[in-house]
C-alpha cells in the first residue's frame, strides 16, 4: 500500500509462493499489490525464474542442440552437463536435487538395466515422474539416453506415469533431433501433420536457419 514494499518471497522448487506474515496495528481496510520479477535471468519470472528450473530448460536445448550439430551421444551429454551448470548459477537459489548429478546417475545404472521394464520402473521409483522440474527433466534425459530411438522413447515415456506429456516431449525432441524427421515412423508423421495442421519438415528447417542466424548475445 502507497508504494511502499512490505513483504517478499520466492517460489519454491513447485512453483508455491508463500509471503510472510504482515502484523497488522491499526483496524481498517488494506490494499496490497503482489507483482512479479525477475529471478535473475532476462526473460523469465517466479515460476521459471529459478536456478533448477534455468538449469533442466538449458540441459535440454543443449542436448537438442548438441544432437542437431551431430555430436555423439557422449558428447551431448557433456554439453548438457556444462550448460547445467552455466544456467544454475543464473537463477534464484531453491532447495531441489541436481540434475546434473541425477543424470550422471541414470548413466551409471543404464547399463545394469537392460529390461525396459526395469528401467522404466527404476526411473519411477529413483529419478521420480513428478512436475518438478529436478524430476521431470532427469526422467527425460535418463529416457532420452537409454531409448535414443523417438518412437520408442514417445511410448515408453507414454507407458510410464506421471508427468508424462511433458518428459515425452523433453526426451523424443532430445531423441528426434539425434536422428532427423526420417527417423520417425512417417505413417504417425503423416497422422500428426494432417490432425493437427503442421508441417514438421518445415518447422525443423526454421529451427535449423534460425541456429544459423544466432549469435550469442541475441538471447
Amino acid at each position: 500500500e502507497a508504494g511502499n514494499v512490505v513483504g517478499t518471497a520466492t517460489n519454491a522448487a513447485d512453483g508455491t509462493v508463500a509471503f510472510p506474515p504482515l502484523e497488522l496495528t491499526e483496524a481498517g481496510t488494506y490494499t496490497y499489490t503482489m507483482t512479479e520479477v525477475s529471478g535473475g535471468a532476462d526473460g523469465v519470472v517466479v515460476t521459471h525464474g529459478t536456478d533448477v528450473a534455468l538449469a533442466g530448460a538449458s540441459m535440454v536445448a543443449q542436448a537438442v542442440s548438441s544432437a542437431v550439430a551431430g555430436k555423439t551421444w557422449d558428447e551431448m551429454a557433456s554439453d548438457a552437463l556444462r550448460a547445467h551448470d552455466c544456467a544454475l548459477v543464473k537463477g534464484e537459489p531453491t532447495w531441489a536435487a541436481s540434475i546434473a548429478r541425477r543424470f550422471e546417475l541414470a548413466l551409471r545404472e543404464m547399463p545394469n538395466l537392460p529390461d525396459e521394464e526395469n528401467f522404466s520402473r527404476w526411473v519411477y521409483d529413483v529419478l521420480g515422474t513428478g512436475t518438478m522440474t529436478s524430476e521431470s527433466v532427469s526422467a527425460a534425459l535418463a529416457i532420452a539416453w537409454y531409448c535414443r530411438e523417438p518412437m520408442r522413447c514417445a511410448k515408453l515415456c507414454a507407458n510410464l506415469g506421471g508427468d508424462t506429456d511433458t518428459i515425452g516431449a523433453m526426451a523424443t525432441a532430445i531423441c528426434g533431433a539425434a536422428v532427423g524427421l526420417d527417423g520417425f515412423d512417417q505413417d504417425t508423421v503423416r497422422y500428426l501433420e494432417e490432425t493437427n495442421g503442421l508441417d514438421f519438415r518445415a518447422m525443423a528447417e526454421r529451427i535449423v536457419a534460425l541456429r544459423g542466424e544466432f549469435r550469442l548475445g541475441d538471447a
